[in-house]
């Protein structure tokens, strides 16, 4: 079942559209402030302890999630810190995050806590299909992936 999420209060729709793509002025993170927005709000609206991040880049994310109470287990193929200091609640992978075994060390990582996933690895379609098929499972009620 597919829930779109309401627009999130503050946030000025208008300009997140014309602002899409850029960055959202928190340090070293490479994600657009409406993104940010979303996912403060997803956060703080679900029962998440962990959340598995594909697709790591240069490891603010990682950092920005666990900075909102997170444990986080990033996936990426490269070394992920391009920058990004150490954080003691983010673990990292290097891998293909479509990689069954990648995949089989997250869901132990999670240890049966409430877990979100955030794809943010190739956004081909081929891709994104098959981290759906490895990490949906590890979406715990109350959560999003």
């Amino acid at each position: 079942m597919t829930v779109l999420l309401d627009p999130v209060p503050g946030v000025d729709l208008a300009r997140c559209i014309a602002g899409y793509g850029r960055p959202s002025g928190v340090a070293g993170v490479d994600k657009d402030t409406c993104d940010l927005a979303r996912y403060t709000k997803i956060i703080q609206g679900t029962p998440a302890e962990v959340i598995i991040e594909t697709g790591s880049g240069t490891g603010f994310s990682a950092n920005w999630f666990a900075d909102q109470g997170l444990d986080v287990i990033t996936i990426d193929r490269s070394p992920h810190n391009n920058g990004a200091p150490e954080h003691p609640r983010v673990i990292r992978l290097t891998g293909s995050s479509v990689d069954p075994q990648i995949a089989a060390r997250a869901a132990v990582l999670t240890d049966g806590r409430p877990t979100m996933v955030s794809l943010d690895a190739d956004h081909s379609r081929r891709h994104v299909a098959a981290e759906i098929d490895l990490y949906a499972d590890l979406v715990t009620v109350g959560c999003y992936l």
